[in-house]
């Protein structure tokens, strides 16, 4: 089997979107595997207050 997988090469910036879309769609005799797209946002789950005591399923399990 041939090794078409490459890794993103070094000068890559994940923080740039632009240039982090264009890479994920690369697709032929390569395809490059890395970090392609990082934002430092946070995240869903550690904005939303009901989450602060655990999962839902853990919270209802416990409840019931």
């Amino acid at each position: 089997m041939i090794n078409r997988v490459r890794p993103v090469s070094g000068d890559h910036d994940p923080l740039d979107r632009a240039k982090a879309m264009a890479l994920a769609l690369e697709w032929g005799d390569e395809i490059p595997i890395g970090i392609i797209y990082r934002s430092h946002r946070p995240s869903f789950e550690s904005q939303q207050p009901v989450l602060a005591k655990g999962t839902l399923v853990d919270q209802f399990a416990t409840a019931t």
